[in-house]
């Protein structure tokens, strides 16, 4: 009995192996003094300092591009870890995030989710960029997320099928959408990363009138109950 409790624990424990999983709600602020996750791939973690949105405290992750050819040639973070698993699930409706421009042109800031962690692996980039001015200040970016909003790189599956089990997420600079991003020399900074649901909508036009009339139908036949005389 003793082994078999053990065992049955053993598989209920969650693995240090196994990736987490999106959740709404979950926010990367790096104020634990991390790159919580993010990876700049063969450069390692981004640097982690001081001076975010909120004031000189306040923790972020600085990316660096260095142009020309070669590893850190391109402006492009990745995580594959607490942002990969299903975003549908989930209710994840946009990724919304703080950007600073650090350099001396403006950016075309882009997210993207790939199927696999190979270079090639098919996912989907933001249709549309986030103009990021080379002011030196922080923007509050949001990029929803629908088949509307992202474009197919390669041929993955359908939008709603493929965010069900996303590999791998990326942040980076591209003319077009892409999930390699443009060679440039820029630094950019990013803070508190945030996964966004939307808000259950309320009943509008015949629905709400439909709402509206059975409630007062109840009200009235609540009335009619209580002042009958038995």
């Amino acid at each position: 009995m003793r082994l078999t409790l053990i065992a049955a624990a053993a598989l209920l424990a969650p693995s240090a192996g196994l990736a987490q999983q999106i959740t709404a709600g979950q926010v990367d602020n790096f104020e634990g003094g991390t790159a919580a996750n993010w990876t700049q791939g063969a450069l390692g973690a981004p640097g982690v300092v001081t001076g975010g949105p909120t004031g000189t405290a306040d923790h972020y992750i600085r990316i660096t591009a260095s142009g020309g050819f070669g590893a850190g040639s391109r402006l492009t973070v990745l995580n594959r870890v607490q942002w990969t698993g299903n975003y549908i699930a989930a209710g994840v409706t946009a990724i919304e995030m703080d950007l600073l421009n650090s350099g001396s042109s403006q950016l075309k800031m882009r997210i993207g989710f790939k199927s696999g962690q190979l270079q090639n692996d098919p996912g989907y980039s933001s249709t549309t960029a986030f103009d990021l001015d080379a002011d030196g200040q922080w923007h509050h970016a949001v990029f929803p997320l629908s088949a509307g909003t992202m474009t197919a790189v390669g041929s993955p599956a359908a939008f709603d099928t493929f965010m069900t089990s996303v590999a791998e997420m990326r942040i980076l600079h591209s003319i077009s959408p892409d999930l390699n991003g443009d060679t440039i020399s820029t630094v950019v900074g990013v803070d508190n990363i945030r996964a966004v649901a939307a808000p259950v909508p309320e009943p509008t036009g015949a629905l709400a009138a439909a709402a509206v009339a059975a409630g007062l139908a109840g009200m009235f036949a609540r009335r009619r109950r209580v002042g009958r005389v038995t």
